[in-house]
């Protein structure tokens, strides 16, 4: 699925997002949006994680998007935070209604 078309509104020129969404559905589309940009099996430091990110937002909040990729299984993550990687089962968008 390709969840930046559910998110045009909200991407620059380059491809990036420029706000966090409010509305639910929208709000998970930016997670599986960002989810696209890691690789499955590698593991990430906070900070790789946080310029990973960056590179695909404007609005400068790393944490709330790690929490929320936590929050919603996207990543998994030692207790100290100093290790991610993303969940080898992915949420499925269907039981997110998308």
């Amino acid at each position: 699925m390709e969840f930046s078309a559910h998110l045009k509104h909200f991407l620059d020129e380059e491809g990036r997002l420029i706000a966090y969404p409010s509305k639910h559905k929208k709000k998970i589309c930016a997670l599986f949006f960002f989810s696209e940009k890691f690789t499955k099996g590698n593991v990430y430091s906070e900070k790789e994680v946080n310029e990973i990110l960056n590179s695909s937002h404007t609005f400068q909040d790393p944490c709330l998007i790690r929490r929320e990729m936590v929050n919603y299984r996207f990543f998994s993550r030692e207790r100290d935070g100093s290790v991610y990687r993303l969940e080898n089962e992915q949420p499925d968008p269907k039981q997110f209604g998308l």
